[in-house]
């Protein structure tokens, strides 16, 4: 019983370290999910896994994130949280089959799960299935509970984003959660849709802002740099993004 109590301890401080680790990396942000992920599996290994996609997804690396995730699946097949990010990885990769098979297994494996992350896993396969209105009033339900959620805040801008178009609302309604999910740290699309925005207005010196939070090795960089180009730019800089996308 002594061993085992001193392996628990020794898992408990390399836990607690990887996800301090994980949170300097991300901006010192305290994401929910993050935590509870650290709590959802008896795996280190998974774990550590999911740790490594966590970084990868928000900074919309999403290839390493599928993969990441992936592997804290097959590690551990029953991490409900694993299945759920590596369902949003391959949505954002285009890859919208493994969006849904894992989508459907972190429902499955969800009744354990704590709030709200137990909560944001019907409001997205809602999302995928193009349930929007059942999506948007879960995401709205956990937001008036959990006001500093970012996946909810999240959820309901992706809702707006796709979905308007079809209900005759207008995609502007998203802006506003974009710009919050900003705020409280990089997450995902959300920099990519305010670029988008931005763009469409024409208005150069809020693209710019939000161009300069692109890491240099964002994999889209290169696609903005094309879309600021021939947004904004010079002959002289569209032919250079088409060298660079060429490349």
């Amino acid at each position: 019983a002594s061993k085992t109590g001193q392996l628990d301890s020794v898992q408990t401080q390399l836990t607690n370290q990887l996800l301090q680790d994980l949170l300097v990396g991300l901006g010192g942000q305290s994401y929910a999910i993050a935590r509870a992920a650290g709590t959802t599996t008896k795996s280190y290994p998974a774990q550590k896994a999911f740790w490594n996609g966590e970084t990868a997804f928000r900074s919309a690396r999403y290839d390493s994130a599928v993969t990441a995730f992936s592997k804290a699946v097959t590690i551990d097949p029953s991490y409900a949280l694993a299945y759920y990010r590596l369902s949003a990885a391959a949505e954002w990769n285009f890859n919208f089959l493994e969006a849904r098979r894992a989508a459907r297994l972190a429902s499955e494996h969800s009744s354990s799960l704590p709030m709200p992350e137990r909560q944001i896993i019907p409001a997205w396969v809602d999302f995928l299935a193009g349930n929007a209105e059942e999506a948007e009033i879960a995401y709205s339900r956990i937001r008036s509970q959990y006001r500093r959620d970012i996946e909810s805040l999240s959820g309901l801008g992706e809702v707006k984003m796709h979905y308007n178009p079809v209900r005759g609302r207008p995609i502007a309604e998203a802006k506003p959660d974009f710009e919050q999910v900003l705020r409280m740290g990089e997450y995902g699309e959300a920099r990519f849709h305010l670029l988008e925005f931005a763009a469409r207005a024409r208005n150069r010196t809020e693209f710019d802002s939000l161009f300069a939070g692109l890491a240099a090795e964002n994999p889209q960089r290169p696609a903005w740099q094309a879309v600021r180009a021939f947004t904004f730019g010079t002959r002289a800089e569209q032919d250079r993004a088409l060298a660079l996308l060429e490349a």
